[in-house]
């Protein structure tokens, strides 16, 4: 999209550079044009310039300024989202001056503290980044989804994600021990102590996690890290009813302590996503069935403990069920891979969705 540039446009931008470095500010249309549109390619609007901070006092005077002047602030990470809250507005429906704040620079990874486990990330640090940095130190992440070589820890923050780990390990805000953030006045607030238990003033992790970016830029957090797990087993499940799915869900989280991941994928869904990886899909559920996909993790195998467990249980017409890691990444792009068939096979201008449950 082509911008006309105002006088006043190229003073903000001269401003920016001052700040951030002119090799971080954007402004030739070219170069801006993948952060105006989302993935989806149905949200998509104008900015005057794009503007990547590499620190939290660069990100800082950048806020100040646009408080300061009137311009509003997109704050972009991964670019993953499928509502368009990543991307600047159109001219339509916002006439007012505005800027892309790209946390790609904020990609600090700090030493793994395997006694504390927790360890201190940028917020344009991706989910992929981060797994791989605690995995080489002897350990994992608590949160991962589909979206994770894109998706960063500021914009995983702000929308409170979850992702399949979410039943052992809970959502984001969990895992936020520490938080370094800048308000609209261009104030930084919050600590990367990671002290569990911090009695003095706002718990700022709890208050910016799931704001949706309406309260602050985050710029890194001090997160929380878990044990990695030497045996992993993978089973697709195919269910007769969703009644059935929810009971044998429960039935797992009593008797399988080392239940990792629980996704369930209506028949539809599998069929999509089958049908846009041109795949046939492992196991067929039946007709009025879903399926439900498991993840067991521990130290020593729970293969016996799961397979002990679905067997006890009513509901299930059949499984595909493996411990051989190629194996099990083919069962789950089935799930991973969902978001991307549905925004392919979309040509309504609505956008996809995906439900937890």
């Amino acid at each position: 999209m082509i911008r006309q540039v105002s006088d006043i446009d190229a003073e903000a931008c001269d401003a920016f550079r001052q700040i951030v470095g002119t090799a971080h500010v954007l402004v030739d249309d070219d170069l801006r044009a993948g952060y105006e549109i989302d993935w989806t390619g149905r949200y998509s609007g104008l900015c005057l310039a794009v503007v990547r901070p590499d620190s939290a006092d660069a990100a800082s005077g950048v806020v100040s300024y646009c408080n300061a002047n009137g311009i509003d602030i997109v704050t972009q990470g991964g670019n993953t989202g499928l509502v368009g809250a990543s991307v600047p507005r159109s001219a339509d429906t916002n006439p007012r001056p505005s800027i892309v704040l790209a946390t790609s620079q904020l990609k600090f990874l700090g030493d793994v503290d395997t006694s504390a486990m927790q360890v201190t990330a940028g917020a344009g640090v991706t989910i992929a980044a981060w797994r791989s940095h605690a995995r080489m130190a002897g350990v994992d992440t608590p949160v991962d989804f589909a979206a994770r070589d894109s998706a960063t820890i500021g914009g995983a923050i702000a929308t409170n994600a979850g992702g399949s780990r979410v039943l052992r390990f809970g959502t984001m805000r969990q895992q936020v021990v520490g938080i370094e953030a800048v308000l609209a006045n261009g104030q930084i607030v919050g600590s990367l102590s990671g002290l569990p238990k911090e009695s003095v003033g706002l718990h700022w992790p709890s208050v910016l996690a799931g704001s949706e970016g309406s309260l602050a830029v985050v710029t890194s957090a001090r997160l929380k890290l878990v044990p990695f797990f030497d045996y992993t087993i993978t089973a697709l499940l195919t269910i007769r009813t969703l009644d059935h799915a929810i009971d044998i869900l429960g039935r797992l989280r009593r008797d399988v302590s080392s239940l990792d991941a629980a996704e369930l994928v209506q028949t539809a869904a599998m069929e999509l996503v089958a049908a846009h990886l041109d795949l046939s899909p492992p196991v067929e559920a039946p007709s009025g069935g879903c399926y439900l996909m498991i993840d067991c993790a521990d130290q020593t195998d729970p293969s016996s403990a799961l397979l002990e467990a679905i067997s006890n249980v009513s509901g299930i017409a059949d499984a595909a069920v493996t411990t051989d890691a190629p194996r099990r990444d083919h069962l789950l792009q089935f799930c991973d891979r969902i978001t991307e068939a549905m925004s392919a096979a979309t040509t309504t201008g609505k956008p996809p969705f995906k439900l937890d449950v």
